[in-house]
């Protein structure tokens, strides 16, 4: 058999399990895939999730048949006044549709981390996390921004870095060689991704944010040229050095940066690897470091537990090939199974179209590998549920994902008509993506409601009372998070220094139940 019949063999397979896809969602239920696609027998979550694994298959099978062409030719960059357009539509674009957001104030952790912040905290004793480089930033932005304003800034702050995300996700995708119009196509799915609702509208997302920008700004590092130079080398460590103090998943900056660079340039030079190595030693210096010091969380320690692995592969891939929460799921069942048509039948044809571009398969592979890869060092944390609660977690995975989504719909095109097409199917898989985000606001403009009820509350149990005890406190709502953590910080927000205690603690005059007074 020859090359091409095992590729159209391959391509027949992907596309039976297309069709499983289609009967299992429908058979399952809709109402069954809502509750359930957030956890690991979740059958929508893992339809999905064998249908990459037989797309990804083929993606192997090309590269591994195609291996004389597979290095690119030199791609010219885009001018500086292009690419300036491009970011000012970017942060346009991002500050019109996150604006419902900016008041949002704060939630859960925010109150914590911004206390901490502001006694210059910066690496908690109380906290087994050490991510001193977003706090620095919100030290920063509380003192040089007016009184009463802070929370408004930490939000701008979260939305200025998911613009320039989106910005570097258009630099990284036309770096690898994606066409001008897929790669801000790109930019613009992963601007308006609802799974960048949470680390985005969170102030406490920042950790997950920022650690992207970084992460990208080292893609294009590493992918400017087969041999880095000096400068590049010790760029490329120091921006390792910052991932590790943003967040501990920043470990992943040497494998990632070689998994980007060998997605450009292929085979690399020993000054390459020598660059990969010196990241790789700084990330196990850090680990070791706080393994003696006592400091390393256990649920960032490594774990081959079969299910947890099961978990993260089915959830993180589910997630993104259906990113929608699940009272939209619910509400508009058709556009939920016209959204998991398109992704299908999208992959579909972009494996055909690799037999003319194999190119299109390596950023298949390089979207799996890179979403995995910054998942792992999570696995004993990790969790993205129906109503998208943990989508932080595929936040900088997302970002390659929607590089490969972007060269699936536009590149690769022979005939006037599939680009059109391909535009045209872009254009609307846009627009469904910015409904789905707004969509997405709706939980989190209920959890700043319920958290101002909370706090109203709050502020009637008496000044002398030392030691309170609160029952009913929210957590979330829809996945939105409310008062999960921060309480006695939130207490102390509307002009309240108790002590939370037990109930039997508490005198009966200092105790409230939030349940009870709604």
């Amino acid at each position: 058999m020859t090359h091409t019949a095992h590729l159209r063999h391959l391509t027949r397979v992907s596309t039976a399990l297309f069709g499983a896809v289609l009967l299992l969602v429908p058979l399952a239920g809709w109402e069954h895939v809502a509750r359930t696609s957030g956890g690991v027998d979740g059958p929508g979550r893992w339809a999905l999730t064998a249908f990459a694994g037989a797309v990804l298959a083929s993606a192997g099978f090309v590269l591994y048949t195609r291996r004389s062409s597979l290095f690119y030719e030199p791609i010219a960059p885009p001018g500086r006044g292009h690419a300036a357009a491009v970011a000012a539509v970017l942060f346009a674009c991002a500050f019109v549709a996150f604006q419902p957001m900016l008041r949002m104030g704060l939630l859960s952790d925010d109150f914590a981390l911004l206390d901490s912040a502001r006694d210059m905290d910066f690496l908690p004793s109380g906290w087994s996390s050490l991510r001193p480089l977003p706090l620095v930033l919100w030290w920063f932005l509380d003192l040089a921004a007016p009184a009463g304003s802070t929370p408004r800034a930490l939000h701008l702050l979260n939305v200025g870095l998911h613009a320039l995300n989106a910005w570097l996700v258009w630099c990284v995708a036309r770096r690898l060689g994606v066409s001008g119009l897929a790669s801000f196509s790109a930019a613009a799915l992963f601007l308006f991704s609802p799974v960048a609702v949470e680390p985005v509208v969170w102030s406490s997302g920042i950790f997950d944010v920022l650690l992207a920008t970084l992460a990208l700004v080292l893609c294009l590092v590493v992918s400017r040229g087969p041999e880095p130079g000096r400068r590049d080398q010790l760029l490329c460590l120091a921006i390792a050095v910052l991932m590790l103090a943003t967040k501990e998943t920043g470990v992943v900056a040497a494998p990632l940066a070689l998994l980007v660079y060998w997605t450009r340039w292929g085979a690399g030079s020993r000054r390459v690897y020598a660059t990969i190595g010196g990241m790789a030693l700084v990330a196990g210096v850090y680990a070791a470091s706080r393994q003696l010091a006592g400091r390393l969380d256990p649920r960032l320690t490594p774990a081959f537990d079969a299910d947890l692995i099961e978990r993260l592969v089915v959830q993180s891939v589910g997630a993104l090939s259906l990113p929608l929460h699940e009272q939209v799921i619910r509400t508009h069942q058709a556009a939920a199974i016209a959204a998991g048509l398109v992704v299908i039948i999208l992959l579909a044809t972009w494996t055909f179209r690799w037999r003319q571009a194999p190119h299109g398969a390596r950023l298949a592979l390089l979207a799996a590998a890179a979403l995995l890869l910054t998942v792992a060092p999570t696995v004993r944390a990790f969790g993205v549920l129906a109503d998208l609660q943990g989508s932080r977690y595929v936040y900088l995975g997302s970002a390659f994902w929607c590089v490969a989504l972007g060269a699936a719909l536009i590149d690769g095109w022979r005939s006037r008509a599939g680009r059109v097409a391909g535009a045209c199917v872009a254009g609307v898989a846009i627009v469904g993506a910015v409904a789905a985000e707004q969509a997405h606001f709706a939980p989190w403009r209920e959890a700043r409601r319920t958290r101002d009820r909370a706090l109203y509350q709050m502020g009637s149990i008496p000044a002398n009372c030392a030691r309170v005890y609160i029952a009913g406190v929210p957590d979330h709502v829809d996945g939105a998070y409310v008062l999960r953590n921060g309480l006695t910080q939130a207490l102390a927000s509307v002009g309240r220094e108790h002590e939370i205690v037990r109930a039997s603690a508490a005198p009966p005059e200092c105790r409230l139940d939030l349940a009870q007074e709604r």
